[in-house]
């Protein structure tokens, strides 16, 4: 179903987890570019709608200094100048090339290579007054959701998920009857690298729920989203929960990229459906910062298993292709 939101309540509600979870920020230099160059579009403000988007470059005009872009989706090119393209890391996947995001200082590529693989556990009352450990979780959050809300929101620097405030009172666990909430961290040794609150008891007594996914930009495309959403699975299973639940403010469209690949992440590699739609319209208050385009707030569900949660078997889905 679908509703029209007639106040900012769901508009400040957890944006696209997208974002937060694997989408690395761009370069800040325009170095690399080239004709039949991956890119993705950024900073632009006169048409934000863009920014997000993915294509390839196809000519350099001396004339109007601007690259010729042809985007996804589109049958002519658009010239945009160089600071507003970042280049793309071209990796063999599936039957074709996948274009993703580098990240500066990320660990080997191959996880036989190295011991990258993080440890994933609840966190504890201790780390509440770990106040490295706090800074460093508001840090990965906000520039996690801020690198979402390219093209989203008016201004992404604005745009606040979280503070020190609200990371203690969830690393010390939070409680209304029969509503537990956690959160869970991804470490390397004493470094948190991503993270995600947990929740048993969300609404109903046999829902849980799943939020604030974020990882460190150094260790983005490594799957430790995958491994926070899979240990927030399985507890919320073992303790009982027979549903999950996950939200995203996103863009249906089809025209910003980041959207479309959450969208599809949510549903052909995580196997959840939407069971309700809300509309965002352009030009809402959303924390600190203000809608550019008209969203939707989707209301993702899928059951869970006794046995772990009942995630989708992890392979390539037919997007990545």
């Amino acid at each position: 179903s679908s509703v029209l939101i007639s106040t900012s309540r769901f508009c400040n509600l957890v944006f696209s987890h997208a974002a937060a979870m694997d989408v690395a920020a761009a370069p800040s230099a325009a170095v690399g570019l080239r004709p039949g160059c991956a890119v993705h579009v950024r900073g632009l403000v006169s048409r934000p709608e863009l920014n997000g988007c993915r294509g390839r470059l196809v000519t350099w005009s001396d004339e109007r200094d601007r690259w010729q872009v042809l985007l996804e989706g589109a049958v002519q090119a658009q010239l945009l100048k160089k600071e507003n393209l970042a280049p793309l890391a071209e990796e063999q996947g599936g039957g074709g090339v996948v274009a993703v995001a580098p990240a500066a200082g990320a660990p080997s590529a191959d996880p036989e290579a190295a011991d990258w693989s993080p440890t994933v556990r609840l966190a504890t009352t201790a780390d509440a007054g770990n106040d490295a450990l706090v800074a460093a979780l508001v840090s990965i959050i906000n520039e996690s959701y801020r690198a979402a809300m390219e093209g989203l929101v008016d201004d992404p620097a604005r745009f606040v998920r979280t503070d020190v405030e609200d990371i203690e009172e969830r690393l010390g666990g939070i409680g209304y009857g029969a509503m537990k909430r956690y959160l869970v961290l991804a470490l390397k040794g004493d470094e948190v690298v991503g993270c995600s609150s947990v929740t048993t008891g969300w609404r109903q007594s046999d829902l849980g729920q799943f939020g604030m996914l974020a990882v460190s930009r150094s260790w983005q495309r490594r799957g430790i989203a995958m491994k926070l959403i899979r240990f927030a699975e399985a507890h919320c299973a073992a303790m009982g929960m027979r549903e999950m639940q996950c939200e995203e403010m996103t863009c249906t469209d089809g025209s910003h990229i980041t959207s479309n690949w959450m969208m599809k992440f949510y549903q052909e590699r995580l196997g959840y459906k939407v069971v309700q739609t809300y509309q965002c319209p352009q030009g809402h208050p959303t924390r600190g910062a203000s809608t550019c385009r008209d969203l939707d707030f989707l209301i993702y569900r899928k059951p869970l298993s006794a046995d772990g949660g009942g995630a989708a078997e992890e392979k390539r889905p037919s997007w990545f292709r």
